[in-house]
């Protein structure tokens, strides 16, 4: 196996003892293939590091400042871009959460398939902390609601991909822990594969070691996850304005006022949908133009559209025959389908299938 096959980077910031334990034992696994230690403007930690530099194989790369874990992944990544040639990239968190063993796992799972991201997830079951758990808990069932992304473990740091990967990857906006959510959401618009491996799932110190700060990193996580709804949500906004003009544009047609309510329904629900396949395919409010790259993307596209749409409109219409308040119906058509795949997301997506390697 020859050295430039394999590079693991790690970012760390504020590391302990952990750290240079872990690379020796990566020594041990990987023998001769080169580690990128990312020091994200750790503080009084010089002999650590300079320890961690001393060791076999190890690059360090230093940050004056804390930047955060996005930034440290893509200084390490700028890095491998500039030796010019072909890698396999394993990313791993500096803490002690990643076992060798589960490393080269996920490392082994990619050299097999050649092909996409693969992620080694977490289980969370056992004696997990409760912040832990409830964020991963949130983050997923909103990556799955919204981006329909079904992943077990969206917060994992322990990756790997290609190198050929690098140039999308520096593209990806932010530098803290909300890159590793925009990574995933990124890579579903653009059908990079997402693969998951299930790892052992490890807390040292009930995770007190952790630098993820709960209120701030996590909305800058689901700010990741919601951004790519946008177009979804303003032709649901599109929906409503359509129906209220066409409701009232044609109450009072001498021919039509019989049918106003249908033809609200009907011709605000063809409009919503159009103006989704506009911001869509034309990438505008993070719209997601690699829907419409081949024949079957649109044929799925249209075919989803026209169920959600059928939901909505015969629920609406439904109700408007045995209720006599028409907003009321209206709004109904709306909020049920809303609810059912809430319901459907959430007894379907929290415990996802595991690629076993």
């Amino acid at each position: 196996m020859e050295a430039k096959e394999l590079i693991i980077v790690i970012p760390a910031y504020e590391p302990d003892h952990l750290l240079p334990e872990l690379i020796d034992k990566l020594n041990e696994y990987f023998h001769g293939h080169k580690m990128i230690v990312v020091n994200d403007g750790s503080l009084n930690k010089e002999e650590l590091f300079k320890e961690v530099e001393e060791k076999d194989n190890v690059i360090l790369l230093n940050h004056e400042v804390n930047m955060g874990k996005g930034a440290a992944l893509k200084t390490a990544f700028n890095y491998i871009r500039e030796l010019k040639d072909s890698y396999i990239i394993v990313t791993a968190d500096s803490d002690g959460q990643h076992k060798p063993e589960d490393i080269y796992r996920v490392y082994n799972f990619y050299k097999k398939y050649n092909k996409g991201l693969v992620l080694g997830s977490r289980k969370f079951d056992g004696d997990i902390p409760k912040r832990s758990a409830f964020g991963n808990n949130c983050a997923r069932f909103l990556l799955q609601l919204c981006n329909g992304i079904r992943l077990n473990d969206t917060q994992t740091g322990l990756r790997a991909f290609g190198s050929d990967l690098i140039p999308f990857l520096l593209q990806i906006k932010g530098n803290r822990y909300e890159y590793e959510m925009d990574m995933l959401s990124l890579a579903k618009q653009r059908s990079i594969p997402i693969h998951e491996i299930a790892i052992e799932t490890i807390y040292i110190n009930n995770n007190s070691g952790s630098h993820f700060r709960p209120v701030r990193d996590f909305s800058r996580i689901c700010s990741v996850i919601l951004k790519y709804t946008l177009p979804l949500f303003i032709s649901i906004l599109f929906y409503i304005g359509g129906f209220i003009f066409l409701y009232f544009q044609f109450k009072n047609h001498e021919q039509l006022k019989d049918y106003n309510y249908i033809i609200a329904l009907v011709g605000s629900g063809i409009f919503a949908v159009l103006a989704h396949y506009l911001m869509n395919a034309l990438g505008i409010l993070n719209g997601n133009p690699y829907v419409f790259k081949n024949k079957r993307s649109v044929a799925y596209y249209l075919l989803g559209s026209i169920v959600v749409l059928g939901l909505i409109l015969g629920t609406s219409y439904a109700f408007s025959l045995f209720i006599p308040f028409r907003w009321l119906s209206f709004g109904l058509g709306l909020l049920v389908p809303f609810i059912l795949l809430v319901v459907w997301v959430y007894f379907f997506s929290i415990k996802s299938k595991l690629f076993e390697d």
